[in-house]
């Protein structure tokens, strides 16, 4: 939501950046990154007319203009909502087939356990507010709320999550990030998880493009075992390209627990027809568990896209195959989702 509100306040001031097909300066590719630490590096090597109400706007959301000896000071409060409609595959985390052969015997699984299939309604409600500590350091709150329900099978998902991160600028264009936070999904299962993570960013420049490079470690704690990830992320504004994402990220084996090893995934945001579009590509490799005695190891690359379709919504297509060692799991689906912006109140 941050990004978001700064994004939107270059966006006033430079409104050709996103309705044209070619991004002519880095700036403009840069501002639809989704960084507003990247668009603010990038616009202060360019300054474009008009970008001085963007970069006043973000030192203050970055902490620069804490007024020394007054404790902390409120920087912004925000509550919003949007509506959420998605197409699942696997509503209830349910098993994707009707039946499995073991030992040339054929079992047929219960109905209930099967995987379903189908849209899901619902909403959002998002809630945030931040402060500056210091010069330099600001101290976030935020949490989230959402449920969505299919009606075609009387099933919903229920998800919350609250976090408390510090952000500190330590240098020119170097800023260290730490977080605490919680989470719980119920889909069919219920998922619960704390989580501590601590990252590093830091912009700079080559011969063809702005950068922002991020490392991270988190540490999730849940009540059947801890795990330890860690990765690498890069953003670049490419001139007359658009941002193009790359990231990477290993994950600790946890014996007996079917669990992401590694995953990468490469990405590309850019106007296309006049609508901000971005596709993208990942990889996940899952292994750790047993499936009936065997390992079980898994493969899963996912094609997405995402584009507006008006100013007041957008749309994304995923399409996801599975290649398990385990052939149960063998899978393919296709899904869609309308994004809606958030109302602020």
């Amino acid at each position: 939501m941050k990004n978001a509100l700064l994004i939107a306040a270059l966006a006033a001031a430079a409104p050709s950046a996103l309705a044209a097909d070619a991004l002519k300066h880095r700036w403009e590719s840069a501002m639809v990154s989704g960084s507003n630490r990247l668009a603010v590096y990038s616009v202060l090597q360019a300054r474009p007319r008009g970008s001085e109400k963007f970069v006043g706007s973000f030192m203050r959301s970055d902490g620069l203009l804490h007024k020394k000896g007054q404790g902390a000071q409120r920087i912004r409060g925000f509550v919003a909502a949007k509506p959420l409609v998605e197409h699942d595959r696997n509503i209830n985390s349910g098993i994707p087939a009707e039946s499995i052969t073991l030992g040339g015997l054929e079992f047929i699984i219960d109905e209930n356990d099967r995987a379903k299939e189908g849209f899901l309604l619902g909403g959002q409600l998002i809630a945030g507010a931040d402060y500056s500590v210091a010069k330099g350091h600001v101290l976030s709150f935020g949490g989230q709320l959402a449920y969505q329900y299919s009606f075609e099978h009387d099933l919903d998902k229920k998800y919350a999550g609250a976090n408390n991160c510090l952000a500190s600028h330590v240098s020119q264009w170097n800023w260290i990030d730490s977080c605490l936070g919680v989470r719980v999904l119920d889909q069919g299962s219920k998922l619960e998880e704390a989580y501590a993570s601590l990252g590093y960013s830091q912009m700079f420049s080559s011969s063809f493009a702005e950068h922002e490079i991020k490392l991270e470690a988190q540490q999730a704690f849940r009540e059947d075992y801890d795990k330890l990830t860690a990765g690498v992320a890069l953003i670049s504004a490419i001139e007359e390209v658009g941002a193009l994402g790359l990231s990477f990220r290993l994950g600790e084996e946890i014996e007996g627990e079917h669990t992401t090893l590694a995953d990468g995934s490469v990405s590309l945001t850019r106007p296309a027809f006049d609508r901000l579009t971005t596709v993208g590509l990942s990889h996940r490799y899952m292994a750790g568990g047993q499936f009936f005695g065997e390992d079980r190891e898994d493969h899963v690359t996912t094609l997405s896209l995402s584009t507006e379709l008006t100013d007041l919504f957008s749309v994304s297509l995923d399409y996801e195959y599975t290649a398990s060692t385990a052939d149960l799991y063998d899978d393919e689906s296709f899904s869609i989702g309308l994004i809606f912006p958030s109302f602020k109140f």
